[in-house]
């Protein structure tokens, strides 16, 4: 009696592995049909799906056409995701690559699509690598690496998407079926001709956690026109939150357009050419909240262009702004409260109203730090320019040479250091005594940005710290540890000749 070889994926309920289909994880062979057939398998396993595990390597992926379920071919692709199914890899070290020159200008692609017809359902995509290869493909903005077009319940979760010319992720639903809890996290979407995260028709959506960088578009984008002037929007109910953002320096970091009731909290964005942008198209914002980020090196803190309703800003450090910290146009009932700003010069506004029919805003509780800047004329905090408004209320300015904001507020601060070639180096960061909150660095050259934290307790001068978390290496630029002395927080770092490490603190008082 012979014996005959089990695969993994014939195990009951075990994951589907690509390896069994005949992928290639050494880059050289084409495993664009080998995944798919795994998909299919997955999908059609009469267990309503399971997941599709993709081991560690390079799989190389060719685009062929896309035909869907009612047979018509638009554009390109080289994946189609099924309903039920979670494309799977051992974290960014599977990668899924796209070959050279696999479409022509003119052509709509996407490396990883679904069904146009019947919406992709209960599916994610976990812990991979998606290559776009924008070098070597022909420069077009329609070259995306995720587009899903979704009904429901879709996770795109440490995904490392990478180098397209397009979008890095993109999910949509459509103005007639608003897709719903969709998540989007923990993920790195980075070099992209268009935007880096976008999504589109929506009625629950978060995204949480990512970092996005330099991207030609927006880093991160929420749309919800309906098509028709008037209306309510087609996406509501969102939270975007925890995302680090830079490195867009013509476009914005977070862009939530003509959409409703949602958050934008606790994000730091830098080096875009605006930090937050609220726009309006056909359908009104509102009800959105721009809360507790991070927004430095910017052109513009804040942006809300109407018409525009029940926007409110709200304790956000808002540091280095050349343009305007927060630029308010035709907005109604919108609140500007209890934000920190430390201006790039003393004749940069740190709010402006302006544009035609803003009527029945609150600015109140802003605190303006001038130990960096020596302030003349502080008519600058807040300029109106508008024109048929009424009931603007505009309360008094907090103006600080201290380090805190108002109510004791966490402040982020901006040390800049430039370190020589091969040379370790040691920089203190002082941590006002009786407080508690992060030492944040990142090291940047001319290509590549990165950042770690590490969380610290300082109690009457003893300094205690946490672990500290996220990444800065750059080339040979490394953050090697963290040691304490006293008030202040040790980073120790290893730099090559043109990176530049800057280092700052982000607390709160502690009695």
């Amino acid at each position: 009696m012979s014996l005959t070889k089990a695969s993994y994926s014939m195990i009951t309920g075990a994951p589907v592995n690509v390896l069994d289909y005949g992928a290639d994880p050494s880059g050289t062979n084409d495993s664009t049909l080998a995944i798919q057939s795994a998909i299919d398998a997955c999908s059609n396993n009469g267990y309503g799906g399971g997941v599709v595990y993709v081991p560690s390597g390079i799989y190389l992926m060719r685009s062929r056409d896309y035909v869907n379920s009612a047979g018509t071919t638009i554009g390109r692709c080289c994946l189609i995701m099924r309903n039920g199914v979670t494309l799977q890899g051992a974290n960014w070290g599977s990668q899924l690559k796209l070959d050279a020159n696999q479409y022509s200008v003119g052509t709509y692609f996407r490396m990883i699509a679904s069904d146009t017809i019947n919406m992709l359902t209960q599916a994610s995509i976990r812990n991979i690598t998606i290559n776009g290869n924008r070098a070597n493909n022909p420069s077009i903005t329609d070259g995306n690496n995720i587009l899903l077009e979704v009904l429901s319940n879709v996770v795109i979760d440490n995904v490392n998407s990478i180098a397209s010319n397009g979008n890095g992720i993109l999910l949509r639903g459509t103005t007639s079926q608003y897709m719903s809890n969709v998540e989007v996290t923990n993920c790195y979407s980075y070099n992209h001709s268009m935007i880096g995260i976008q999504c589109s028709q929506f009625n629950g959506l978060v995204i949480d956690g990512n970092i996005v960088q330099s991207t030609d578009n927006n880093c991160i984008d929420i749309y919800g026109d309906s098509g028709t002037p008037g209306g309510t929007s087609h996406s509501v109910n969102f939270v975007i939150s925890n995302n680090v953002c830079t490195g867009s320096t013509s476009n914005t970091g977070i862009f939530p357009e003509t959409v409703a009731n949602g958050v934008i909290i606790g994000n730091t964005i830098s080096s875009c050419n605006t930090g937050v942008h609220c726009n309006t198209i056909n359908n009104q914002p509102n009800g959105v909240t721009i809360e507790g980020n991070n927004i430095y090196s910017c052109g513009t803190g804040v942006q809300i262009t109407g018409p525009t309703t029940g926007v409110r800003v709200i304790n956000n450090f808002i540091n280095n702004f050349t343009t305007y910290g927060i630029y308010i146009s035709a907005v109604n009932y919108g609140e500007i409260q209890s934000n920190y700003f430390t201006p790039a010069s003393g004749s940069t506004n740190c709010v402006l109203l302006t544009g035609t029919g803003s009527a029945y805003n609150r600015v109140f509780n802003n605190t303006v730090n001038t130990s960096v800047v020596s302030v003349s004329n502080p008519s600058f905090f807040y300029t109106d320019s508008s024109t048929g408004g009424s009931a603007n209320w505009v309360g008094g300015f907090i103006v600080t040479p201290g380090q805190l904001g108002p109510d004791n507020a966490a402040q982020y601060m901006q040390l800049n250091s430039k370190r020589e070639s091969g040379a370790a180096a040691t920089s203190t960061i002082s941590v006002p005594s009786n407080t508690a909150g992060f030492v944040m660095v990142s090291v940047k050259n001319s290509t590549n940005y990165q950042s770690q934290c590490v969380p610290y307790v300082n109690v009457a001068g003893t300094v205690t710290l946490g672990t500290a978390y996220g990444t800065a290496t750059v080339g040979s630029a490394t953050i090697t540890s963290y040691s304490t002395s006293t008030n202040g927080v040790v980073v120790n770092m290893v730099t090559s000749s043109g990176n530049l490490v800057n280092a700052g603190v982000e607390f709160t008082q502690i009695t």
